[in-house]
């Protein structure tokens, strides 16, 4: 971020202070587009773990001659495997004739004939009502296909970040907005009427691309528009709404079982977005300095604050709000209008922002930067794949998944509790390996002590819920910035190049959960051991430059380092003021 980003963010937030940091205005903003924009978001992207449910048996299609006689009881005319029971996989490659002496018990299975793959697909009982398994035929040799429509949504998501990211840059938050919830919608609907997996894995590939935006751009929306007393809150509030869609889909799922109506519940369930967004005109802040080389778009920004002001101004007249009195709200559109004024002459002037690999120059702020990324594909990484686990633990799958999805509302609140009191690193290293810990006793314990189990790992998936949030925070106040921007994509990046393999380590325990609960659980201990090499940041000035970031923590002894605090190490040219404690505003 340069002088004139950092310009701008100065005099926005004392304007912003002045107007009401969380009153008409924001609090309209957020409980009628951004919350409720949060609470769609996991739908599509955890709603194929109940769409890809695989019925208990299954058995080859045989020809309908063998069904007759059978009385389509075919698990008499097919070979068995060594444990004495019917193969799922395989059937016989003998003449029909052979084949229907078989199943009428005229002859016995002969331990010499060859056995081949099923030819004609599969037939399934009645323990499933519907589900892309059945109808795509994805078990036997194809049932690594829905592992792979999962990754497929994830690198999507990888190529969305990006691209909604620059649609929200040049053409505004709410095209950004508008584009993404609208292709969540079409995508959603018609995965409902896909008829084969090509197909259906496109739709996934589609809905992958609007997964994060759908997110990202009302989060940092709202982010723009709330005070920093607030941003904690506003942080946590966004989180518990996305958990609440996890917990509405928990029940859409128990109370529809086909899986095409599923798909079109958790779409039409966004309808009333675009309601909501039909109530506010494109109120953008400043991201770039193409932004500003027009008159029509800066002149935007300053009736985007006059817009607050007169919003925020209303509400105190009918004595609800409290933001300062009428005579002195006038002045706030014409110190915008100066503000940009002043920004605009020295876009020219500007020298070029640091980029990314500035991050990499130092040898301190490199440590740094992989230990953040390191930590951060540790957690999020561990989040979702718990996510995809947890229908897969207890007796019910939609209990198992409202139960992991519930617990993250607990754990936003010693977050909430904490981050300001004993700051971001202990709490996250011991949430990192008390979760490590607990992740691994789960799968140590019987399986006949099944509430243990679940008491187990819903404190891993609490604990690596609560680390996730305190990540965002601690990063941004451990990266300068110049270079914050950078840094939280490239942290999201590193942590969704993860999605893409966590899939496929969750079906390696299709059949026992040790191995991906055992993976995870490792990974949580070992990140929360690497961050005891980062110095704790609550209370110390926030880095502007590189040098500053560079000079934090730099030199201190091995004991320094594990205690993570060093009262004089600030240098002289930080900035004394308290440092806000919500997410930063990048």
């Amino acid at each position: 971020m340069n002088s004139v980003n950092l310009l701008y963010k100065d005099e926005f937030e004392d304007i912003l202070e002045e107007i009401g940091s969380y009153h008409k205005f924001q609090r309209l903003l957020c409980w009628l587009i951004i919350y409720p924009a949060c609470i769609p978001c996991g739908l599509h992207t955890y709603s194929q773990l109940f769409m890809a449910e695989v019925p208990k048996n299954y058995f080859c299609r045989l020809p309908d001659l063998i069904s007759n006689i059978t009385h389509n009881n075919n698990s008499l005319a097919l070979p068995l495997e060594e444990d004495g029971s019917v193969s799922k996989c395989r059937e016989y490659d003998i003449d029909l004739g052979t084949l229907s002496r078989l199943a009428a018990g005229e002859i016995e299975r002969d331990p010499h004939w060859y056995t081949i793959p099923c030819l004609n697909g599969w037939e399934y009982d009645d323990s499933v009502q519907s589900s892309i398994v059945m109808d795509f035929d994805l078990v036997c040799q194809y049932d690594i296909l829905p592992t792979v429509a999962l990754a497929t949504l994830n690198v999507g998501s990888l190529i969305g970040v990006a691209l909604f990211g620059y649609i929200s840059d040049w053409f505004g938050r709410l095209v950004g907005f508008w584009g993404s919830l609208g292709l969540t919608l079409i995508g959603g609907v018609a995965t409902a009427w896909t008829h084969s997996y090509t197909s259906f894995i496109i739709i996934r590939f589609i809905l992958g691309l609007t997964t994060p935006a759908n997110w990202q751009i009302p989060y940092v929306l709202g982010l723009e528009y709330v005070g920093p007393m607030k941003r904690t809150w506003y942080t946590i509030a966004t989180c518990a709404s996305y958990t609440m869609g996890l917990i509405i889909l928990a029940g859409l799922a128990y109370l529809i079982r086909d899986w095409r109506h599923l798909s079109y519940a958790v779409s039409l369930i966004m309808l009333p977005m675009f309601l909501g967004i039909l109530h506010f005109d494109q109120q953008e802040r400043l991201q770039h300095a193409q932004e500003l080389m027009t008159e029509e778009k800066k002149h935007g920004k300053e009736n985007g604050i006059a817009t607050i002001s007169q919003n925020n101004l209303n509400m105190h007249t009918s004595h609800v709000n409290s933001v300062s009195p009428p005579a002195a709200v006038p002045s706030i559109p014409q110190r915008a209008r100066n503000c940009f004024q002043i920004i605009h002459k020295r876009l020219r002037t500007v020298a070029p922002a640091p980029k990314l690999f500035g991050l990499f120059l130092s040898p301190n702020m490199r440590k740094k930067t992989l230990l953040i990324l390191l930590i951060w594909f540790a957690n999020q990484n561990v989040f979702v794949g718990l996510t995809y686990v947890g229908p897969q633990v207890g007796n019910s799958q939609y209990l198992g998944f409202f139960l992991t999805s519930a617990i993250e509302l607990v754990s936003y609140i010693p977050c909430w509790l904490t981050m300001d009191h004993y700051g971001r690193r202990f709490p996250m290293i011991i949430l990192m390996v008390v979760g490590g810990i607990f992740a691994c006793v789960t799968i140590l314990l019987p399986k006949s002590h099944t509430v243990a189990t679940m008491l187990c790992f819903l404190v891993a998936k609490m604990a690596v819920c609560a680390s996730f949030l305190i990540i965002y925070p601690y990063a941004g106040e451990l990266f300068p910035t110049e270079l914050r921007a950078y840094g939280f994509s490239l942290g999201s990046y590193f942590g969704m190049m993860g999605l893409i393999v966590i899939p496929f380590i969750v079906y390696l325990g299709v059949d026992n959960l040790i191995i991906p609960i055992g993976v995870m659980g490792l990974m949580l201990v070992i990140g929360g051991l690497l961050t005891l090499l980062l110095p704790e940041t609550l209370g110390t000035p926030l880095p502007q430059s590189i040098e500053e970031a560079e000079a934090f923590g730099k030199g201190w002894d091995w004991k320094t380092t594990l205690i993570g605090w060093q009262e004089k190490s600030a240098p002289k040219g930080f900035r004394r003021k308290a440092r806000d404690s919500g997410a930063p505003l990048i």
